[in-house]
């Protein structure tokens, strides 16, 4: 398979505030270390994000991924840019960070979070361990793609066989022992999703099931206007199962959630449920997502009906 081209991708901007900050910008072959410090309390409180394969498939100036969320409370950041989809299977940034951890880094800070979603959940879940005691929010994250570990997982065959799975750091269900605390955000109907929750077992790991979020949580707390407040109250140990049921009720106003959770009806083989479900949606918000649903549904049922009706 053909490796995905990097489009064009510049660190200039990342390294200047560093400099200006008195931070850094290491650039590795296929990641990119930022640190980018804030003074103060809150300054105290080192936020270490992870990119995905969203990010690393953008050009131009790069930044830590979440980076104007954490500065915007005052927080230290240590962003860890990729230039490749492998999951941080690369032994040079791998010792890049464990020098950081060597040389007291993140025993400097008075709390230190790390922060990802999907493969940069995966990070933020592995490398926790170059910090014990650490906090972690993650949304739908891999414990890891070692087909090995994970039959299960057939969705990243290209970066699983990319990455070196016999390096450190490269299974989350081991590394959340030293914990003190893991926001984990998933949906359960997305199978792997659960499957990878499932190997979290650590009494300190908290679970927070979005139904038909699909795959993508942030993108879908993005939209409803609810990544922010999330994001802190999980990154600030403050987060309620209460606080965030009343949040979420905001979700039914969403053409995107809807529609996945009519479409998750229809695959558990509740297709008159769903039909019904998709004629209401439509009197309430004409929108050619439904539409299509819709469509696709009357295409089933007649399908169905047809088989039965031609059976001896």
């Amino acid at each position: 398979m053909n490796e995905t081209v990097i489009p064009d991708r510049s660190f200039r901007a990342v390294t200047e505030e560093a400099r200006q900050s008195g931070g850094f910008c290491h650039e590795l072959a296929h990641h990119a270390l930022a640190y980018l410090p804030q003074g103060g309390a809150a300054g105290r409180h080192l936020v270490v994000s992870f990119g995905n394969l969203t990010t690393s498939q953008t050009g131009g100036e790069q930044h830590p991924w979440g980076q104007h969320l954490l500065q915007g409370q005052g927080w230290s950041v240590l962003g860890v840019i990729n230039n490749r989809n492998d999951w941080y299977r690369d032994a040079e940034l791998i010792a890049a960070l464990e020098t950081l951890r060597d040389e007291g880094f993140f025993k400097r800070f008075d709390r230190v979070s790390f922060y990802g979603a999907s493969m940069g959940g995966f990070g933020a879940l592995t490398f926790s361990q170059l910090a014990p005691g650490a906090h972690v929010v993650a949304f739908a994250p891999q414990s890891t793609l070692d087909p090995s570990r994970v039959p299960f997982e057939d969705r990243y065959a290209a970066a699983a066989l990319k990455g070196d799975w016999s390096l450190p750091y490269g299974d989350a269900a081991y590394s959340t022992r030293d914990l003190a605390s893991a926001e984990i955000f998933y949906d359960p109907f997305i199978a792997q999703d659960k499957a990878h929750a499932e190997r979290l077992t650590a009494p300190q790991v908290r679970f927070h099931q979005l139904r038909h979020f699909g795959h993508k949580l942030p993108f879908v707390l993005l939209k409803l206007r609810l990544l922010k407040e999330v994001s802190l109250h999980a990154l600030t140990g403050d987060l309620s199962d209460r606080w965030l049921a009343r949040a979420l009720r905001v979700r039914h106003q969403y053409v995107y959630y809807t529609t996945l959770m009519l479409t998750n009806a229809h695959a558990r083989g509740h297709d008159t449920l769903a039909m019904r479900g998709t004629d209401l949606a439509l009197r309430q918000t004409d929108h050619w997502k439904l539409r299509k649903l819709r469509k696709s549904l009357r295409t089933t049922t007649d399908d169905s009906e047809a088989r039965v009706a031609t059976r001896p």
